[in-house]
């Protein structure tokens, strides 16, 4: 693997953790992300409030106001707690010189 291949893997690999750690925040707070996007007056609002409630960007807060509600479910939570993880250990290989 070149240096730019890793380069790029650890770039979507930083991405994708940073969508995950969003959609597990948002799924462990389930009912504060209801309630925001519920009082939101639209779109761009929903996202400003669900940034400042789970801490992320924009970046973030799109992809959670993007998640279907099967996504809250035990089941997808814990699976995307697996894939959290998954992405954690492939970029610490990744970081590996």
């Amino acid at each position: 693997m070149t240096d730019k291949d890793r380069a790029d893997q650890l770039e979507m690999a930083r991405q994708r953790l940073h969508v995950l750690e969003a959609a597990v925040s948002a799924v462990d707070r389930r009912d504060e992300v209801s309630a925001v996007i519920s009082a939101a007056a639209d779109s761009a609002a929903a996202t400003e409030a669900l940034a400042a409630l789970l801490g992320t960007d924009n970046a973030g807060a799109r992809a959670v106001l993007g998640l279907h509600w099967s996504a809250f479910t035990r089941a997808r939570a814990q699976y995307a707690r697996e894939d959290l993880e998954e992405v954690r250990r492939a970029i610490a290989e990744l970081e590996q010189p």
